[in-house]
């Protein structure tokens, strides 16, 4: 087991799906493989499927030999691929496409070693409308297109662990598609000694030495490009928060606490007042790439006020100011989630590798239901539903366990 992450694997929560809708996305291109269809029912109809490929970067012409695939998905993930051929008007046909109403259809188009794509439709929709748009671009590997304009953190404290969600948000200052030499995006750093919570998604990973999360896909440009990073750190009433970023984050940063009792410090630092998800402090001032985002974080979270018992309303945590805000366990459900298209673009992309690649063991699943257990007792305890002993005695006991799994996993 490698130091440095946790997994994690919860329910895709709509939050999540709604935030990477709008997300185009791309990663290389691989040779194609076509797979059978598991479907044994008749399809709903067989179409011929159009589609428009257009180029995004001014200047720069669609080539006359693009290669452009339709992609269609089971409810099982069984890939069936369908080539597509071009015609002289630019646009291009994928005939006698058997369409069942509860896959899912895709076009990707092969340029400059990257494979990027777009509409991505139901069957249900393909019939009514059996067209399929994408836009490709010309690709840069110039980190110096890539700012940051947005940087957004939110703590919170359990025990004597500190949570961190950092919400980045990535600008392509260019006209071109970006990604780095390796093949992946962007990437971040967290502090020293931090772990990094392994969301379970294709699209991310983290560095061998835990010290960084890698976004795979790429970054296009007039399109807000999101990643979220999960990472904790030992918390003893206070905590010194530094790293350092390789963008230029052109906005200063915030850092959001949802916990009565806890307070922002360190050079810069102003309040900036309230927020969603509780008080906001932060520093305005832009820092250039290579320069470093520090702050303090102490004080001790104040208990939740009692809820009334009468009536059957969720519970929620108050944060200072009267905002309401989920616990962030809850928001650790959240990110469990993955972005369907992106996960449909990286599916492709990593399934055709897999044969190559000798298979990876099988997580254990009782890592996955402590992780969830420990979870909900974080949200029933933020709810006032259990007394800080029993939550602490419960919460050590699941942790016990979940250690104990780990070792064993570690040795086989």
């Amino acid at each position: 087991m490698t130091t440095g992450r946790r997994s994690f694997s919860f329910t895709t929560i709509a939050f999540i799906i709604l935030l990477c809708a709008a997300l185009p996305f791309a990663v290389f291109a691989q040779a194609e493989t076509p797979a059978a269809p598991a479907a044994t029912e008749e399809p709903a109809a067989v179409v011929t499927v159009t589609g428009t490929v257009s180029q995004g970067t001014p200047g720069a012409a669609v080539p006359a030999d693009l290669v452009v695939t339709l992609h269609a998905f089971n409810a099982g993930m069984v890939e069936t691929t369908y080539p597509a051929a071009q015609s002289p008007d630019g646009t291009f046909t994928a005939a006698d496409v058997p369409v069942y109403p509860d896959h899912v259809y895709m076009m990707t188009a092969a340029h400059q070693d990257t494979s990027f794509s777009g509409d991505v439709k139901s069957g249900s929709d393909l019939i009514i409308s059996p067209a399929l748009a994408v836009t490709i671009y010309d690709v840069t590997e110039d980190p110096s297109v890539i700012s940051i304009s947005q940087l957004q953190s939110q703590a919170a404290v359990s025990l004597n662990e500190l949570q961190m969600l950092q919400l980045y948000t990535f600008t392509n200052n260019s006209d071109l598609a970006y990604r780095a030499p390796d093949g992946a995006s962007v990437r971040v750093n967290v502090p020293p000694g931090a772990q990094i919570y392994d969301m379970g998604s294709a699209r991310f990973l983290i560095s061998e030495d835990g010290s960084q999360m890698i976004d795979r896909a790429l970054v296009l440009p007039g399109t807000e490009h999101k990643m979220h990073v999960l990472f904790t750190l030992p918390y003893g009433g206070e905590a010194a928060i530094s790293h350092t970023v390789n963008y230029p984050l052109t906005n200063g940063f915030e850092v959001v606490i949802s916990d009565a009792g806890l307070t922002v410090s360190g050079e810069g630092i102003e309040a900036l007042g309230g927020r969603e998800g509780g008080m906001a402090f932060g520093v305005p001032a832009s820092v250039p790439a290579g320069g470093t985002v520090a702050f303090n974080l102490s004080g001790i979270p104040a208990p939740a006020p009692a809820e009334p018992t009468t009536g059957t309303a969720a519970p929620s945590t108050s944060a200072p100011g009267g905002i309401n805000i989920p616990p962030l366990s809850v928001l650790l459900m959240v990110l469990g989630g993955a972005c369907v298209g992106v996960a449909l673009v990286l599916f492709i992309r990593d399934r055709r590798r897999a044969a190559a690649a000798p298979p990876a063991s099988a997580p254990d699943p009782r890592v996955n239901a402590l992780v969830q257990q420990i979870a909900e007792l974080d949200v029933a305890f933020q709810a006032g539903q259990l007394s800080k002993e029993d939550y602490e005695t419960q919460r050590a006991a699941l942790k016990a366990q979940l250690m104990s799994v780990a070792r064993d996993g570690s040795k086989e």
